[in-house]
């Protein structure tokens, strides 16, 4: 034993009386120098990039990022990025270093004297080294001028009913535990919206985070999004919970997988909803997502490509339909994809813009086998992405060592409750002032929306129930159902706003078919209203009533309405379907398309106002004027001269002596002068 000691105070006297001579080395990758048993003085600062609770730290000249984070598989570039990342790490033994257990990744280490113990290994017996331990952040991360924050995170397994989950708490101390850390890093963060995933299905988890977050600030300061699940299968759902003085979600939650609440069981890894800025009015549409776990792994790539595609394909269809009245878009979520995989780069493909790379693009959310990488990320559409003040990475849980997991020791603080980083975002919410249009007085109105591809400039509203109107780009129409949900619906169509100010005659014709139900209560269920104070509460507005025109079941039947006069000199009047059932076996499917609305100032002369006819109802000495197939069609059992002209007076056809014709012009509003009769005719 003295012959050890003296053998290791030679080598501490050695060290000492050469050190001014020392032969320094910086590691950059390359095999290190000198013999086996030398030693060897780095004169640079590493970065711990992985410990171990034995006796390793592993070290590197720089935090070290995913290859694919940079390059695709299969590329030059990826080869380079992988042969770097394998040659850039230096195994250090370590055995008296007693804080290796807790240093956090990313923790500097200065000045390393060790001994050579291979081509990248070294040995260390001192019981200290030199290192600054990546002092750990206390509040969340600058976002600049922000009015409204989201925090978009993982909690990692939250499952309250724990028994039978192996990923999740194994004991009601466990969950106590994992409870108090989460809910301490959630009041930390302080957001507006909280868009959390791999939280356990049915409402007992949601619950309990709500429940806790307003004992913690303030009562009813916090509620949830009801997603109206009620069965427990796993543990990666999503949920979004706000700031009830902050926002306030609208229309219907969005499932990109499907409509239906018996497939949420399934496909609860994605939803979409749309809020309203309480300070401003302002919306935008904020997207959480959980895609199939496996970054880097071939064999789970079709799920996460399924994942991407739904999500894209349903955003895409509701931007075109207008159901949110609103293109600002923002996707968050654990992806479970690296920066160059084919689900990120499909998501630039189709438009998005990836805000993590505007603001953090050298940071991570996730850090595993050495490296960094981003998992989670905030995508937004280009109308969002000026609305976004920041977007950064909050690091309390990637760095931190698995001795703070809740499972693993008694600690309570908010580090480490999980293994992502959140990811904090600002947004400032505004919309770009429209050009103002010079005012010229009142303006013939020329208004057509035929849903065939869309819902144009309509607006559903769900006064009640979690359904809302829909679009069918199968059968081109707008249509509402409230069969799956089995509530009680008060859902409406609103129409654009039509200025009638100085108008002297207005009107509006759609086409519209129900089926199911009962037919007798149809006009009960399925109604027709026209406001001139609608102000996005159908509550709140004055409504008048139109009788609708009623067919057999599923029959197409066109139906229109000379507006009133009470309604001219008010400059927004809507139109609106409203939808109503009672929770009972009375659910109708009522289905709208070609709506069409016109208005003439009172310079021009009063037209007259047309229902399409049927042409079964001519009668000898009739004239029926009507469109059909683009069209103005003219039935007579005489001859006269015709002249049509559009709104603005222009003469656009004229013809003589003509009966039993028809001719073809393009869609829009026409005055028909046949003869002596005057009418106007709207072709589509």
């Amino acid at each position: 034993m003295k012959r050890i000691v003296a053998f290791l105070c030679s080598i501490l006297l050695t060290v000492s009386a050469f050190a001014a001579e020392r032969d320094t080395i910086v590691f950059n990758g390359d095999t290190l120098p000198h013999n086996i048993g030398d030693t060897l003085f780095f004169d640079q600062t590493l970065y711990v990039c992985a410990r171990t609770s034995s006796y390793y730290l592993y070290l590197s000249y720089e935090r070290l990022r995913e290859p694919e984070e940079v390059a695709q598989k299969g590329t030059a570039a990826y080869d380079s990025a992988l042969t770097k990342f394998q040659n850039a790490i230096l195994k250090v033994y370590c055995p008296y270093f007693k804080q290796k257990d807790t240093i956090r990744l990313g923790a500097i280490v200065r000045n390393l004297v060790a001994f050579k113990a291979g081509e990248r290994y070294v040995k260390t017996y001192a019981s200290e080294i030199e290192i600054d331990n990546n002092t750990r952040p206390t509040s969340r991360p600058d976002v600049g001028e922000a009015s409204l924050i989201v925090c978009a995170a993982n909690v990692e397994h939250y499952c309250p009913d724990w028994e039978g989950s192996l990923s999740s708490a194994q004991s009601d101390t466990d969950y106590q535990r994992q409870h108090l850390k989460l809910m301490k890093a959630l009041v930390n963060i302080d957001a507006d919206i909280y868009a959390l995933t791999e939280l356990q299905p049915g409402i007992k988890a949601l619950n309990n985070i709500t429940n806790a977050l307003n004992e913690m600030t303030q009562p009813g300061l916090y509620a949830f999004v009801d997603d109206k699940d009620s069965t427990i299968v796993k543990n990666v759902k999503v949920a979004f919970i706000y700031r009830t003085d902050k926002v306030v979600p609208v229309l219907g939650l969005g499932f990109p997988y499907g409509t239906t609440y018996q497939e949420l069981t399934y496909h609860n890894r994605e939803y979409v909803q749309a809020f309203d800025e309480l300070a401003t009015g302002e919306r935008f549409v904020l997207s959480m997502n959980h895609f199939k776990a496996g970054a880097g792994d071939s064999t789970t790539m079709n799920s996460r490509m399924a994942n991407v595609k739904h999500l894209v394909d349903f955003i895409d269809q509701r931007l075109k339909s207008n159901y949110y009245h609103d293109k600002d878009v923002m996707i968050v979520g654990d992806l479970n994809s690296f920066m160059q995989e084919p689900p990120i780069i499909y998501l630039d493909d189709s438009g998005f813009d990836n805000m993590l790379t505007k603001f953090a693009q050298k940071e991570y959310s996730y850090a595993f086998d050495k490296k960094v990488e981003y998992l989670d990320y905030v995508f937004t559409t280009p109308s969002m992405s000026a609305q976004v003040t920041g977007a950064q990475p909050y690091h309390i849980n990637a760095d931190e060592s698995e001795i703070y997991y809740y499972a693993n020791g008694e600690d309570t603080t908010m580090y480490r409750y999980a293994d992502h980083d959140p990811i904090i975002i600002g947004l400032k919410l505004y919309t770009p002032a429209a050009p103002q249009a010079e005012d010229t007085g009142c303006t013939n109105i020329i208004f057509f929306e035929p849903f065939r591809e869309c819902f144009g400039e309509f607006y559903p509203v769900s006064a009640s129930g979690s359904e809302s109107w829909l679009w069918s780009s199968d059968d081109s129409c707008a249509y509402m159902n409230g069969y799956f949900s089995h509530e009680q619906e008060d859902d409406w169509l609103v129409s654009p706003y039509f200025n009638l100010a100085g108008v002297d005659s207005a009107w509006f014709s759609f086409e519209h078919s129900i089926g199911y139900g009962i037919d007798t209560l149809w006009p009960q269920r399925c109604r027709l209203f026209v406001s001139s104070d609608y102000k996005d509460d159908p509550a709140a507005a004055s409504w008048t009533e139109f009788p609708l025109k009623m067919a057999a079941a599923w029959e197409w039947i066109a139906d229109t309405v000379v507006v009133p006069a009470q309604f001219f000199g008010f400059d927004s009047v809507v139109v609106s379907f409203n939808y109503n059932n009672f929770a009972d076996e009375d659910i109708p499917v009522w289905s709208i398309r070609n709506f069409a609305f016109g208005s003439i100032c009172s310079e021009e002369p009063e037209p007259i106002i047309p229902v399409n006819p049927k042409v079964d109802d001519f009668k000898e000495n009739d004239v029926l004027i009507y469109s059909i197939d683009k069209q103005i069609v003219i039935k007579s059992d005489f001859s006269a001269d015709l002249s049509v002209f559009d709104l603005s007076g222009r003469e656009v056809l004229r013809r003589s002596a003509v009966s039993n014709s028809s001719f073809s012009v393009p869609p829009g509003f026409y005055i028909v002068r046949f003869g002596s009769t005057a009418t106007k005719v709207f072709v589509y």
